[in-house]
């Protein structure tokens, strides 16, 4: 896919994956920022550094690091950009016009087993994500 596309810069409600090629994390971050629409994005990456670096980065209300679409009722959720404004979900909806990514991740994209706790399917999980993405943006 190349970023001029539609497919690449208009919001696709489906099971679709676009793959658009970069060469250093500054280009990834440049082409995931270039759209209207910020409603979520999905890193991968087996660097924990950059797993912890890049999400502000992203103009994206959430930004999941080595899964994607593992929610809570408790984690706050919102788009960016033209995907709408503010949070829902608790308390977190009176900073809704602060701009900072939700971050939840599995150590690997490789990790994840059904009898792993740090797997996003267990409770566990969940209420750690859940408590972990309520805090405050400082």
């Amino acid at each position: 896919v190349s970023q001029s596309m539609r497919i690449a810069q208009e919001e696709v409600f489906g099971p679709v994956l676009s793959i658009i090629p970069f060469e250093d994390e500054d280009e990834a971050v440049a082409i995931a920022n270039d759209s209207i629409y910020g409603l979520a994005a999905g890193l991968w990456t087996q660097d924990i550094g950059r797993g912890i670096r890049l999400p502000d980065r992203l103009e994206a209300g959430i930004v999941w690091v080595n899964m994607y679409r593992a929610t809570s009722y408790l984690s706050p959720f919102g788009g960016y950009k033209q995907s709408g404004f503010g949070r829902e979900n608790g308390r977190t909806a009176i900073y809704e016009y602060v701009h900072r990514p939700v971050r939840q991740s599995t150590p690997s994209p490789f990790a994840c087993h059904k009898r792993d706790s740090r797997c996003p399917a267990t409770r566990s999980s969940i209420r750690a994500s859940a408590t972990l993405s309520i805090r405050s943006p400082s």
